[in-house]
């Protein structure tokens, strides 16, 4: 009988008989099931990270050409204009380093980074009355979902 086994996230063949046939149709239901797991995770992860990363490239683009527009918008949160130029730099680091093959605490740090960004971003708007909070809340989304399938998936960049 073939069942899905949740310890083993597999599939396996739970019979009463034995032998060497049947060790061996276990261990290509172990493999093709967890296989087949691990290409879902690792699908979510790359798209996640596309669309988060693509969400950031279009903010950064923001910053940089739509300057004055971007330096009104922060002004309106009391905010001083000379944070744009930080957020492009940390934006810009970040990316490089969710992105590369970086091991360790350098990309817990980005992720890091970015969370405290779209949380405070999210309470800007919010405490503005603007509407505009939603970009915050889904890019938190994506992020999280990059960075929980991303120690599962590369455990090896992201320590765990």
């Amino acid at each position: 009988m073939l069942v899905y086994d949740e310890f083993s996230q597999g599939f396996a063949i739970h019979e009463t008989f034995g032998g060497p046939r049947h060790l061996q149709i276990q261990k290509n239901c172990l493999l093709f099931g967890k296989t087949t797991h691990m290409k879902t995770k690792k699908i979510v992860y790359w798209i996640a990270t596309g669309l988060l990363c693509a969400f950031l490239l279009f903010s950064l683009y923001n910053y940089i050409f739509n300057f004055e527009g971007i330096t009104e918008v922060i002004q309106s949160f009391n905010f001083p204009a000379f944070l744009i130029y930080f957020l492009i730099i940390a934006k810009t680091l970040g990316l490089i380093a969710i992105l590369s093959n970086i091991k360790g605490v350098l990309k817990e740090w980005a992720y890091a980074g970015f969370f405290f960004n779209f949380i405070l971003a999210f309470l800007a708007h919010y405490m503005a009355g603007d509407g505009q909070g939603a970009g915050a809340v889904i890019a938190l989304l994506l992020l999280s979902v990059s960075y929980i399938t991303g120690k599962q998936v590369r455990p090896w960049i992201i320590r765990g």
